[in-house]
């Protein structure tokens, strides 16, 4: 399998960094940019401008010229230089309505998507369905010309500040639970919706709220019978489909933090000594190392299959699984090696690397749970990629 670039590809990524080092600013990063905040909402409004969400989408429904590479390219690097993604309105919702929409639904709402003036958060985890979705309560009922929802869903983290619910509903209690799952989409100032906070481990930052994360309840909401993607109790096929989108995690960032460790064991300290000469210290950075190259692999490998139309759930469940836990791990890892000024944060001369890895270590923890617990994912890698039964 071949990886290598085109001349036409090397010259977007070119572009691309040319474009990060004139815009990109420390309030946009990506850690702390996963909340509205006014940097977040600058930076995807100027790759908006350029074009660059609208990367690989069909011409008829305002894509632009371009290979399938260079949206994954675009990701690869904002991702290193820990800028705010395309969030999951492009990448996973807006190829939901593309792939599962109506043509009513495609014209409401992917050109507001691509310009970044529609923003989705997804509503799939309840209090009692998390890792095992298809255990989802909250209900929907057509009445006449309008869907009236009723439940509860938590961790929903855009809530605050998206336009829209990317809904998962059940519209049939007595069917089998995977297949009677509908999915809406519900305008979240929709009268009956409300919204509360939840606090977090990783709560406060540099910009203010970088984790907080929602409570949502429905009570008797209603919407257009004509918000509802692909069939009716046939949702859960539109669903996986975009965690699978979600679920190609970048790669890049795991370099980058590899990339500063050996910077930072290259580096003397008052005294001249480099934590470098430490024999375990260079065989903790060497197998790390080998983990992210490994990584990179996976992630190009399920790459590779999505740009050619072939979804695989356990593909996708690799190299989430890899990603996750391998930036839990170096996060770990890499405040172990620090010791006791790896835990305080920016502001202080006595901070390592800016603090950036005592940030990060708290956001790393979300990785392995977010878009499906790893435990979740190695079923599917299971019984997906491997054919193994449910039951022993």
């Amino acid at each position: 399998m071949d990886f290598s670039l085109t001349p036409e590809e090397r010259e977007f990524q070119a572009e691309v960094r040319a474009f990060i080092k004139e815009h990109f600013r420390p309030e946009f990063m990506m850690r702390e940019g996963l909340a509205d905040t006014p940097g977040r909402r600058e930076f995807v409004g100027l790759l908006a401008k350029r074009g660059w969400l609208r990367l690989g989408w069909p011409k008829e429904y305002g894509g632009i010229p371009s290979t399938p590479m260079m949206r994954v390219i675009l990701n690869e690097e904002l991702a290193y230089a820990g800028a705010p993604n395309l969030g999951i309105s492009v990448l996973a919702v807006g190829q939901g309505i593309l792939h599962y929409g109506t043509e009513e639904l495609k014209k409401e709402f992917l050109e507001g998507i691509l310009n970044n003036e529609i923003l989705f958060a997804y509503a799939y985890t309840e209090p009692h369905a998390g890792s095992d979705l298809a255990n989802l309560k909250t209900r929907a009922h057509l009445e006449g010309d309008e869907w009236v929802i009723n439940g509860e869903k938590m961790f929903i983290s855009p809530a605050h500040y998206a336009h829209y619910f990317w809904l998962a509903v059940r519209t049939d209690p007595s069917a089998p639970k995977h297949k009677g799952i509908s999915l809406l989409i519900a305008p979240i100032k929709s009268k009956g919706v409300t919204i509360s906070d939840l606090e977090t481990l990783g709560r406060r930052g540099r910009f203010g709220d970088i984790w907080r994360t929602n409570r949502v309840i429905f009570d008797n909401v209603r919407i257009p019978a004509r918000y509802i993607v692909g069939k009716v109790n046939q949702g859960w096929q539109v669903i996986s489909a975009a965690l699978d989108d979600e679920r190609l995690y970048p790669h890049t960032p795991l370099r980058r933090s590899v990339e500063n460790l050996v910077k930072w064991a290259n580096e003397p300290d008052e005294s001249g000594y480099r934590p470098a000469e430490d024999p375990q210290v260079r065989e903790v950075i060497a197998r790390l190392t080998a983990k992210m190259e490994a990584a990179q692999v996976l992630f190009y490998i399920q790459a590779s299959s999505m740009l050619a139309g072939k979804r695989s759930p356990a593909e996708a469940a690799m190299t989430k699984i890899a990603i996750s836990e391998l930036d839990a791990e170096i996060m770990s890892e890499a405040l172990k090696l620090f010791g006791a000024r790896g835990l305080i944060e920016s502001g202080t001369p006595e901070t390592i690397l800016g603090g950036e890895f005592t940030r990060d270590f708290r956001a790393s923890i979300l990785g392995p749970i977010a878009a499906g617990t790893s435990e979740i994912l190695r079923n599917h890698i299971a019984r997906h990629g491997l054919g193994l039964p449910r039951t022993a």
